[in-house]
């Protein structure tokens, strides 16, 4: 998961994903890409007792985005 932060970071940049269709199309590649692993995700996976889902943040993308595990 760190390697999938690492690549988001610098496919959006300082500017966020924005409009640039590019952007769009690497981020959609990388997200598809993923190959998810429990042991990647597991520490940000609290549920709250009552709560019908939980949103937990992964990584604030350097301010451009929020990753989640919901």
């Amino acid at each position: 998961m760190h390697g999938l932060i690492a690549e988001l970071n610098a496919a959006m940049g300082d500017q966020g994903l924005g409009d640039n269709l590019e952007t769009v199309r690497r981020v959609r590649q990388l997200m598809r890409s993923y190959v998810s692993h429990g042991r990647d995700w597991a520490q940000y996976a609290v549920y709250q007792e009552g709560a019908r889902y939980t949103r937990n943040l992964v990584d604030d993308g350097n301010g451009k985005y929020n990753l989640l595990i919901l």
